[in-house]
């Protein structure tokens, strides 16, 4: 069976890419992959609706596609052979786990391998570039390659006495930094205090404290975290220490830096372009191709996990503001910051972004009177 997958590009027009299947069905299969759509995702969402056709492509029976549609892997020794733009990979079902190329993973982790596979697959790599890149994202997990770009989350309760001097639990959610290492993983728990973690525990760890998951043992005090990484326990003043440098690094402080820094670095590198501020709120001017825009962050610097944090406004030929309208994020966990420069870089170009965003399709705009 031959798979056709179509993805969205930049300018709104669609890239392919090509799959051969092993089975008893000779016939075409074409799937049109969005970048919305669905539950919104911690992920990107073209690879989350990628995996979601894979998966109902290669692992599991559909039962709107009627019986023998796919010889999927539905024994425990299938073999399923598959070519993604001429690269070669063997899957295989070994009970309730999968093997891909041989190698023994989760379904959730091959899934997401052959996803990502299919879609680097359309930026024209060789066949020996694109097997490198697999073996790569086999080798590190998902939830690694977020920790390495974005820090590893992680909370405890913290005791404190409240104003009328009894004592309370308040949780405090943080991020510590994670590095690759000769032997593994590496997570900074306190400041120059690095503990060791193979991958296997950082996997682990990440998804009790990305996706809230009760696999493992890893629900931890710093004191607790402290020994296992360390492989002793903390003296009173390591202990100390370590609490204020994770005080530090709380998520709420450190997503309110970045939206700052980021805002302003932004504003100040382009000339069209303006951040001002009402009542301490942020607001955005962007001068477009058609109109002149603005941007008004509906939330505190610190909130993150919204879809649309931020409205859009237009200024029209009479000389008034229409608006605020929304639009959507594709996935969660955009500070504020990152969506109001998001934004701002599809409002520069106007021109191009109404044919591909439908609520800045927008007739006719004018020019406000805010100096840029």
């Amino acid at each position: 069976m031959r798979v056709k997958f179509l993805f969205p590009d930049q300018m709104g027009g669609q890239r392919e890419t090509v799959v051969d299947v092993s089975d008893n069905w000779d016939g075409n299969r074409e799937y049109s992959i969005g970048s919305t759509g669905g539950n919104i995702s911690h992920r990107n969402s073209v690879i989350n609706n990628t995996m979601h056709n894979v998966r109902n492509m290669l692992l599991e029976r559909s039962g709107s596609w009627g019986a023998g549609h796919l010889s999927t892997l539905k024994g425990d020794k299938d073999i399923l052979y598959v070519t993604i733009s001429g690269m070669p990979c063997v899957i295989q079902k070994d009970g309730t786990r999968y093997r891909l190329n041989g190698i023994m993973m989760a379904k959730q982790h091959l899934l997401y391998c052959i996803s990502k596979a299919i879609y680097a697959s359309c930026r024209d790599l060789s066949i020996d570039e694109l097997t490198k890149y697999l073996y790569r994202i086999i080798e590190q997990t998902e939830n690694i390659t977020y920790a390495l770009e974005n820090r590893t989350p992680y909370k405890f309760v913290s005791m404190a006495l409240n104003p009328n001097g009894y004592e309370r639990s308040t949780w405090v959610d943080c991020r510590l930094n994670v590095e690759m290492t000769e032997d593994g993983y590496a997570i900074e728990i306190s400041d120059g205090v690095w503990g060791s973690i193979d991958a296997k525990s950082l996997n682990t760890f990440i998804e009790t404290y990305r996706f809230g998951r009760n696999r493992g043992n890893w629900r931890l005090s710093p004191e607790e975290l402290w020994s296992r990484l360390i492989g002793e326990k903390p003296t009173s003043s390591q202990l100390k220490l370590m609490m204020g440098f994770l005080a530090q690094n709380r998520t709420s402080e450190m997503v309110a830096d970045k939206s700052k820094a980021i805002l302003k670095r932004y504003a100040e590198k382009y000339d069209w372009c303006k951040l001002t501020k009402s009542d301490g709120i942020p607001i955005l001017y962007v001068r477009g191709k058609l109109c002149d825009w603005k941007i008004t962050a509906r939330t505190h610097l610190h909130t993150t996990g919204g879809a649309q944090n931020c409205t859009i406004q237009y200024f029209q030929p009479s000389g008034s503001w229409s608006g605020p309208f929304c639009v959507n994020n594709t996935h969660h966990g955009s500070c504020l910051g990152d969506q109001m420069v998001c934004r701002a870089m599809a409002l520069r170009n106007d021109d191009k972004a109404k044919g591909i965003v439908h609520t800045l399709n927008i007739t006719e705009g004018g020019r406000c009177k805010v100096k840029f």
